[in-house]
């Protein structure tokens, strides 16, 4: 720091003019000066506080949409993982067999997300059925009580209610996205072999690996 000279010729902070100093912590020239630099100041630290309130308010929605990205991710592995199971058989709502095929949910992902990853809840759907006549209800009722029975159809409409809403957080997130992944690698592998499975096999699959991945007690 350099030494304070009462005789040396100083900038003014504000308009820039030559003037001397009083004392070593002088800046501006004048009182009219010292009030726009104090004005300044204050309007400085007010930018820097709101900069880093929007940092902090864009890294929350970050993580917010990082995690709901996750969950979706979730979602597409384990949708897809039904469809493998189902390798094979026709849509369960329509009987259609050719076309693009969805993981299509028998209780709605919108009003149900707590049960949006039971496996007893997706099943093999046109992607006509699923998206553009709002999963096509009736007749996947009547799908799953042609391919399984009654029982296990009123299993299916009991889901709602015995189960409770299960949040995960990012980390849990991530494990069930590596463990359904592997999960629907092996199931790759069993289908490669064994082309398609029978109705009973498509349903002690879906058991066990609900319980693999854990989300459902």
């Amino acid at each position: 720091m350099q030494k304070f000279n009462p005789n040396k010729d100083y900038k003014c902070k504000v308009c820039k003019g030559v003037f001397k100093k009083r004392n070593s912590l002088q800046v501006v020239c004048s009182p009219k000066c010292a009030i726009t630099h104090a004005k300044r100041i204050t309007e400085r630290k007010e930018k820097q506080e709101q900069t880093q309130w929007n940092i902090k308010k864009r890294d929350g929605k970050k993580k917010l949409e990082t995690l709901r990205e996750k969950l979706n991710k979730l979602q597409r592995l384990v949708n897809a993982l039904a469809r493998c199971i189902d390798t094979g058989h026709p849509c369960i709502s329509s009987g259609r067999t050719t076309g693009k095929m969805n993981g299509g949910h028998f209780w709605a992902v919108g009003s149900n997300r707590h049960i949006r990853f039971h496996l007893m809840n997706i099943f093999v759907q046109s992607e006509s059925d699923n998206n553009y006549k709002s999963g096509n209800v009736s007749e996947y009722r009547e799908g799953l009580k042609k391919a399984f029975g009654d029982a296990v159809l009123a299993q299916i409409e009991e889901l709602r209610d015995k189960h409770q809403d299960t949040k995960l957080d990012p980390i849990e997130t991530d494990e069930k996205i590596t463990l359904v992944r592997s999960l629907l690698k092996q199931m790759k592998a069993i289908i490669a072999e064994k082309k398609k499975l029978t109705n009973e096999e498509r349903l002690s699959y879906r058991h066990l690996f609900n319980k693999k991945i854990g989300i459902y007690g």
